[in-house]
């Protein structure tokens, strides 16, 4: 029972150091980024300086938290540059190694799930690979500066990954409903689509 306690114990101070990660990118950025039309993004700010916009306007920061047991299941991000984020092999001891390539991204990992950290200044692959059957729970939250707090978007209950199978989360730029588009056999053809309903 200790050893379950201590793994929860170094479970939170993971996220909590994801958290302060964050807060402090914000706190150093002296840029402000505004939604504009096709998909162009402008910035302003001087150093020293914030310039205050709408939280309206302001691009948001998307958490993907994929929860079940981790090993039946792998969450990856990819830019537009091919930088990955997540899961990357087997490291000493059994513990998953994972890396954090795309600029302003973040990932966790315990027994149990798997999160995500993005900001929307770019378009993102999100995929979500099944490596045996299983029920999972997939939860994207939409954070936004001056926001009270987030958008909660959530699949179906008991959603299934099979293995072998791919579901890709399309994450709307600026505004919209997150998006699982599910190939069941990873042949690149799409067999169903679930649009994710907000909490």
């Amino acid at each position: 029972m200790f050893k379950k306690n201590k793994q929860e114990i170094y479970v939170g101070v993971g996220i909590l150091i994801v958290l302060v990660i964050i807060i402090a990118y914000w706190l150093q950025d002296n840029t402000s980024y505004t939604v504009v039309p096709v998909n162009q993004y402008s910035q302003s700010g001087q150093q020293g300086s914030k310039n205050v916009v709408s939280s309206k306007n302001v691009l948001p920061i998307y958490t993907i938290i994929v929860g079940g047991s981790t090993n039946t299941f792998e969450l990856h991000a990819h830019d537009i540059a091919g930088l990955h984020t997540g899961p990357t092999g087997v490291a000493q001891q059994g513990l998953p190694l994972y890396e954090s390539k795309i600029p302003g991204s973040s990932f966790a990992m315990s027994s149990n799930q798997e999160t995500l950290i993005l900001d929307s200044k770019n378009p993102y692959t999100v995929d979500i690979y099944g490596k045996s059957p299983s029920f999972i729970n997939i939860t994207v939250m939409v954070s936004k500066a001056g926001d009270s707090k987030p958008t909660i978007y959530v699949s179906p209950n008991n959603f299934q990954t099979v293995y072998g199978s791919k579901t890709t989360i399309n994450l709307p730029l600026g505004n919209g409903v997150p998006v699982l588009q599910i190939d069941t056999n990873s042949d690149g053809v799409v067999d169903s689509q679930v649009t994710m309903k907000l909490q």
